[in-house]
């Protein structure tokens, strides 16, 4: 058992195994990683959010966190594959939405990856456990500056050797001379015209600050994450309680018994019909029907964190509490379920009158996906029945690897084109097309609006006709993007 070289620059030390590679804790990787990301990070931030750079940056990360020897362990390097797969939409796609959902899920499973613990499985967590893991990640990014300056440092030619030691010291010299010559410098300039011509450069040196700044930032998150992928594992607690079974059984009974006059009533509308919810309500069914959706969401997203939380901090001593708590929970996640439909078909509804947006459609995806992980609740509930630690530690990992697959679905669904795709066939069947809100969407959808310019009205068509050419520009290979180059080959055509 041996320490990691520079363990104490980047974190608490603590002896580990060393990692397969010898050179794998060496800082001067560290360093040349944390530039090349920054420099990345300002490329794609500097073009768009998505693009080649913004894939290569995340990349360049994760190779750089198994390279340097600072995620070693197959848990953690299952995640950083992971994130490469879904950082790779990242030039596919330009939907603003979409690359913000992708940016938190990589972000995410990086952190993951960094604070997956060295000595245990780091898919074997609860909630409490997982809070714990992303806290300490947030933590070590706010303390990551001091570290960063460390590796970038190392990065100085430094030794013995006469010549490193000469540059190193030419280094040092230009750090005092180069503001004393500015201030000299301008002073002359302001003094004699011709010799300001003699420096007339065509700099501006206010375009390259918001570059340095960008690289920076990008360095520093970077940083974080090598810090905390450094730092020893998270405790997980797993004795520690501080909900007794009584008190969880009460909270989890309220809540299905809620669910249940919900679910009731809902049946009591759909017997009695549109008389009964406009006496009882003053709404008409239609306004009733299309009515609470984002709301029955919300309730239905509280209501995972809930369940999921109880399951991590009750107290479960006996096998009849155990059984108890599981049965109750089983019916609470089963209930939520019906919340999930009533606001699937409601939206359903609002899509039949008003067409399909954006936010109805991640809105809907958000939904079924919410199907799913109450599904997995009532399971690990039924199973968490059986032992005591049965059930209890596979939840949030399959919850997690549900919810990177519907990222991945999303991306392959591309929301923005089944927007488009949707409104131009409602209104193939006579449905008003909103061709404001269609030329508001991303690249993505700009090959469909292109396509069916002819099929639409001629006020319509010649108005989106207008607004798509001439076609989009491109920002080079850095920033290239699959969909704008296929939205740019489709505008090119439509505007001959």
């Amino acid at each position: 058992m041996t320490t990691v070289v520079d363990e104490q620059m980047w974190g608490t030390p603590q002896r580990v195994r060393p990692p397969p590679n010898p050179l794998g804790a060496s800082l001067r990787r560290v360093g040349m990683v944390l530039v090349v990301t920054g420099v990345l990070v300002d490329l794609s931030i500097q073009t768009r959010a998505g693009g080649l750079a913004a894939t290569a940056a995340v990349v360049c990360l994760c190779v750089g966190l198994m390279v340097a020897g600072r995620v070693v362990r197959p848990g953690g390097r299952l995640l950083l594959a992971a994130v490469i797969v879904v950082a790779s939409f990242l030039f596919l796609r330009s939907s603003p939405w979409l690359v913000a959902i992708d940016l938190a899920t990589v972000s995410m499973l990086i952190a993951l990856a960094c604070s997956a613990e060295r000595d245990r499985r780091p898919f074997d967590t609860r909630f409490v456990g997982l809070t714990r893991r992303l806290w300490a990640t947030a933590c070590s990014i706010v303390t990551a500056p001091p570290r960063a300056a460390a590796a970038l440092a190392s990065l100085l030619p430094r030794g013995t050797h006469p010549a490193r030691r000469v540059l190193w010291q030419v280094v040092r010299g230009l750090v005092f001379a180069v503001p004393i010559l500015a201030i000299i410098g301008v002073s002359l300039a302001s003094a004699d015209p011709v010799f300001a011509s003699l420096f007339d450069l065509d700099l501006d040196v206010g375009s390259i600050v918001p570059h340095v700044v960008i690289a920076a930032l990008g360095m520093w998150l970077a940083a974080g994450f090598f810090v905390q992928a450094s730092c020893p594992p998270v405790a997980e607690h797993r004795g520690t309680h501080t909900v007794g079974a009584v008190e969880g059984l009460v909270v989890m009974t309220g809540l299905t018994g809620l669910y249940g006059v919900f679910a009731a009533s809902q049946v009591v509308v759909a017997r009695r019909g549109a008389d009964y919810v406009l006496e009882t309500t003053g709404l008409t069914y239609a306004e009733y029907a299309r009515s609470g959706f984002f709301q029955l969401l919300w309730v239905a997203a509280i209501t995972v964190v809930l369940l999921v939380s109880l399951r991590s901090i009750v107290r479960l001593d006996t096998a009849a509490a155990r059984r108890s708590f599981a049965a109750v929970g089983v019916v609470a996640a089963l209930s939520t379920v019906v919340i999930v439909h009533s606001a699937v078909v409601r939206l359903g509804l609002y899509d039949d009158v008003f067409g399909l947006t954006r936010l109805r459609f991640y809105s809907a995806a958000f939904a079924w996906w919410l199907g799913v992980v109450f599904v997995l609740v009532a399971g690990a509930m039924a199973c968490s029945a059986a032992s005591r630690r049965s059930g209890r530690d596979w939840l949030l990992t399959a919850i997690a690897c549900s919810a990177v697959m519907a990222v991945v679905i999303l991306n392959l669904v591309d929301p923005d084109a089944t927007v488009v795709q949707h409104n131009l066939a409602r209104a193939q069947d006579g449905a008003p097309f909103d061709v404001d809100y269609a030329r508001a969407l991303s690249s993505d959808a700009i090959p469909g609006l292109a396509g069916a310019v002819d099929s639409l009205t001629a006020v319509e068509g010649d108005s989106l006709r207008a607004d798509l050419c001439p076609p989009p520009s491109l920002d080079g290979p850095i920033g290239w993007n699959v969909s704008l180059w296929r939205a740019a080959d489709a505008t090119e055509q439509l505007c001959g």
